[in-house]
């Protein structure tokens, strides 16, 4: 629960330069720990507090020599559940994962797995700040986090009415 309680102080220093940050969203996959729309995008942020070393073998995250692929298909299901928010709000955009590390050092990291990105804590700030494309607004970051929070809302059950 501490490593959950890190990244929102480091997204909260962020605020200055445009970015916003949704916390705990619910998704079909697992709660998501972090949303954060900027001025150049909207990524979805999975926290791992985990011991050791994540690395690459054979094309596949590992976590101290074991498998921790898990982490990546995660990440890349709830970053893609985002978009659909995005795009069902007229806001069609690829949203990046990060997979971002508080604890275990990441060998050779960044480590890059298709729209998956794994990195330590305290390279989360240039992550954010890097990512080429187009520009969004500030009105633009607002809606998009309008977009996720209303996907967040639990879906009404329709009532059976009796005769």
């Amino acid at each position: 629960m501490a490593a959950e309680l890190t990244v929102p102080r480091v997204l909260e220093a962020l605020a200055p330069e445009g970015f916003r940050a949704a916390h705990d969203v619910r998704t079909a996959y697992g709660t998501l720990d972090h949303v954060v729309a900027g001025p150049n995008g909207v990524f979805a942020i999975e926290t791992k507090n985990v011991r050791g070393v994540l690395s690459v073998r054979d094309g596949h995250l590992t976590l101290n020599g074991n498998s921790a692929a898990a982490f990546v298909t995660q990440a890349a299901k709830e970053a893609s559940e985002i978009g659909r928010r995005l795009h069902r709000a007229g806001m069609g955009r690829l949203v990046p994962a990060l997979v971002v590390s508080t604890t275990a050092r990441v060998r050779r990291g960044p480590l890059r797995f298709g729209n998956v990105q794994v990195i330590e804590l305290p390279d989360l700030p240039a992550a954010l700040r890097k990512r080429k494309g187009p520009r969004l607004s500030d009105r633009e970051v607002g809606r998009a986090l309008a977009a996720v929070v209303r996907g967040n809302e639990p879906l009404a059950v329709p009532q059976v009415l009796e005769d």
